[in-house]
């Protein structure tokens, strides 16, 4: 998101919060879904209006298992396979014909525990922490051959990258509710992850016993900035 959204998304919510302390009085119990047993599905709110899952790809779910603490989590998952076919003329006498595959997927989680100082206002200021987690998985296979008249040359390359992380993240927010059982909301956080990662890949080629194998890989922490969201939460 662009910072001029982000700036925009805080302002928001404490406007809300001043209008909000305005019209009802500070002391005054407005009517929330901050309640043991309540559950609710988060959406995230994005630049052009449309709305995603606000934690992970898939879903966004909360259940608020006391008054003053909820756990949440978000659940990514992607696939993808891709075919390729094309065919170069690079000369009168010379065509070359690639033949690509590519298959990838991913799954990730993050889960959160977040409390609730003050259940009873209507507007919320929370904090969470909790565990995160990520894995993918990306194959190709490239094949090449350039066709010289009767002669041809085979190029084949493969390769494969493996990736994981592991670490925790650090929230914290505001929720205004505008009805009982819709809230919206704004959280910024900072996560510290584990990352390694380990990639290969093949090469060989028809009219040579010349074979390569190289191998990449790299272990390393990262201390990184959450982007400010802006969501939207519907509780049941």
């Amino acid at each position: 998101m662009s910072p001029k959204f982000n700036t925009l998304c805080i302002l928001f919510i404490i406007l809300c919060s001043f209008f909000a302390n305005t019209i009802y009085g500070e002391n005054q119990n407005l009517s929330n879904s901050i309640h043991k047993g309540a559950q609710a599905l988060q959406f995230q709110i994005n630049e052009d209006f449309t709305l995603s899952s606000f934690q992970g790809s898939i879903i966004s779910y909360k259940w608020h298992i006391s008054d003053k603490g909820a756990l949440r989590v978000g659940i990514s998952i992607s696939a993808k396979k891709d075919n390729d076919s094309r065919t170069t003329l690079l000369s009168d006498s010379v065509t070359s014909k690639g033949d690509s595959q590519e298959n990838s997927y991913s799954v990730g989680t993050a889960t959160q525990y977040i409390f609730y100082p003050g259940p009873e206002k209507g507007i919320q200021l929370y904090y969470g922490i909790g565990p995160i987690a990520n894995y993918n998985y990306r194959k190709s296979k490239y094949k090449q051959i350039h066709i010289s008249g009767p002669d041809e040359r085979v190029i084949s390359t493969t390769s494969k990258r493996i990736s994981w992380s592991v670490g925790a993240s650090l929230i914290a927010g505001l929720e205004w509710f505008v009805k009982k059982n819709i809230s919206i909301h704004t959280e910024y956080g900072i996560s510290l992850k584990y990352e390694k990662y380990k990639e290969t890949s093949h090469k060989k080629c028809s009219d040579s016993s010349d074979e390569r194998e190289i191998t990449n890989s790299s272990k390393r922490y990262l201390l990184d900035p959450m982007k400010v969201k802006f969501g939207l939460s519907v509780y049941f």
